[in-house]
């Protein structure tokens, strides 16, 4: 991995470069997004093109973190080293992403943010979303029937007391749309005291790959119905 060292401060930000991993996360489009997970697909959006900024959303799978991340839960619940890159801190998180140029932000998000989470495993073939973005929409990864509800309250409880737990999102340059990678009951918690907003490390992926035209067909075939929308409305190169 090469990149430019940045000090943890607020709306810090570095620029790196993985070359060679073991990637488990892989993030591709422009104007479209698709998240995929061991080369399995998570989740896709793209434009409804109805006039609107409105959105389509389907998934397909889920993941969860747990093990890859556990060496960084002490660092992940709010206790930063200050004066240390963002990039040596997250490093077994970056370790997982797909080989390319990215740049990684620690911020706290504008107060219009908004999640978009979901009941239990999905399957392309009959659910999907249609929402509106707002500013900072954030992609939830893991179903609702999967949080812990005494972790929720551990996190609402060290917010109360001054801490902030950073969650991680993952992007692309032209999104305004953010996928979950890890921080779910973290933002529940954030949501319920209101204020402040989540703290967050960002990390976005500039150039990534282009989504081509039979990109639904080849990872959500089950779902002819939105295969035939994505094919007409979802180009990625507008």
């Amino acid at each position: 991995m090469r990149y430019t060292p940045q000090s943890i401060t607020d709306d810090a930000l570095e620029s790196f470069e993985i070359v060679k991993s073991n990637p488990l996360i892989d993030i591709r489009g422009n104007y479209a997004n698709l998240l995929l997970f061991n080369d399995t697909p998570v989740a896709i959006d793209w434009a409804d093109c109805q006039g609107s900024i409105g959105r389509h959303l389907a998934r397909s799978g889920q993941f969860c973190l747990n093990d890859e991340l556990e060496s960084l839960r002490y660092t992940l619940d709010g206790n930063l080293f200050k004066g240390t890159p963002i990039s040596q801190l997250l490093y077994p998180a970056l370790n997982l992403l797909a080989p390319g140029h990215y740049e990684l932000k620690y911020h706290e998000l504008p107060e219009n943010y908004c999640y978009i989470d979901f009941e239990e495993p999905q399957n392309s073939s009959n659910l999907y979303d249609a929402f509106y973005p707002y500013d900072w929409t954030l992609l939830f990864t893991q179903p609702r029937n999967q949080i812990n509800p005494d972790q929720v309250n551990r996190y609402i409880n060290l917010i109360k007391d001054g801490k902030r737990p950073i969650c991680i999102i993952i992007n692309t340059e032209r999104s305004r749309i953010s996928y979950v990678l890890d921080g779910h009951h973290k933002i529940l918690a954030y949501w319920s005291n209101t204020e402040p907003s989540p703290h967050v490390i960002q990390i976005c992926r500039i150039g990534s790959p282009k989504l081509p035209i039979d990109t639904f067909d080849r990872y959500f075939a089950d779902n002819p119905k939105l295969a035939e929308h994505y094919r007409k409305y979802g180009r990625d190169d507008a």
